[in-house]
């Protein structure tokens, strides 16, 4: 999979004629992610996450989208929309999510986090698992 191709330049994009690319978030070998914004009444944040569109997986990886867009929890992320898309002529798949102000793997590089911090995280992800 080549993810080289997604760029932080494509600022000011639209995938699938309805979520605008607002702001680079970050990216890794599995793809890049953007701050887009929901049409409607009381817009919301949302996170977009692009990835090369694979012929081998594509269809199971939109089949299991599919699959995780149907789980509800009220400690898991939702994920609101996916599909694919086409920027600049290369083929993506996309998710859009909720968005979280504040993401772990941005926090622990910089600290760890305290016993109260661990014990506040562990009781919800305990209870989504």
């Amino acid at each position: 999979m080549d993810t080289s191709a997604i760029r932080s330049d494509w600022v000011g994009r639209t995938v699938d004629n309805r979520f605008p690319l607002l702001q680079w978030l970050g990216g890794s070998e599995l793809g890049g992610v953007f701050l887009t914004e929901l049409a409607g009444p009381g817009s919301q944040k949302a996170a977009i996450k692009l990835i090369p569109a694979d012929a081998e997986d594509v269809e199971s990886r939109l089949a299991g989208w599919a699959a995780a867009s149907a789980l509800s929890h009220p400690h898991l992320m939702r994920l609101l929309h996916h599909g694919s898309c086409r920027i600049e002529g290369i083929r993506l798949l996309f998710s859009v999510t909720e968005y979280a102000e504040e993401v772990l793997s941005q926090i622990i590089p910089d600290r760890p986090l305290s016993p109260a911090e661990v014990e506040q995280l562990l009781d919800p992800v305990l209870d989504a698992l």
